[in-house]
């Protein structure tokens, strides 16, 4: 004879498989009422937001965050740039040289968030004026 699942297995099995579906369905609710800003915001915090701690420096400050439903690498200089006008015409020729890293950027974060508009990536200086700025899509 067939040997009956023990009653409380069977519950227990029940109830784990509940629970997982009801976390993902949680999570599908949760995500349906987010903005475009915090489904940015929660794949910087799985994805990059460690770039940002990796890369300050005593020259750079360096910002990742979500604005207006785009990705934003925002580098800060720490100290008076001698030549701003140099410095800015430099960075933004950096800018245009690396499109195809930035745009692969862009690619993964549409692929993870679809509302994603862009990815910019901006140069200020010590007073938080732009000095050299790109946006990519």
């Amino acid at each position: 004879p067939a040997k009956k699942p023990n009653k409380a297995i069977t519950i227990i099995a029940i109830v784990v498989a509940a629970l997982v579906v009801l976390g993902v369905i949680g999570s599908v609710a949760e995500n349906a009422f987010m903005s475009t800003d915090q489904k940015i915001e929660a794949w910087i915090d799985d994805s990059g937001r460690s770039h940002a701690n990796s890369y300050d420096n005593d020259l750079l400050d360096c910002e990742i965050f979500a604005r207006n439903d785009s990705l934003v690498f925002s580098y800060q200089y720490k100290t008076d740039l001698i030549d701003e006008k140099a410095t800015g015409e430099m960075l933004q020729k950096s800018l245009n040289n690396y499109s195809s890293t930035y745009k692969n950027t862009y690619d993964t974060l549409k692929r993870d968030v679809p509302g994603a508009k862009s990815v910019i990536i901006e140069y200020l200086n010590k007073n938080g004026k732009v000095i050299a700025s790109k946006e990519y899509k």
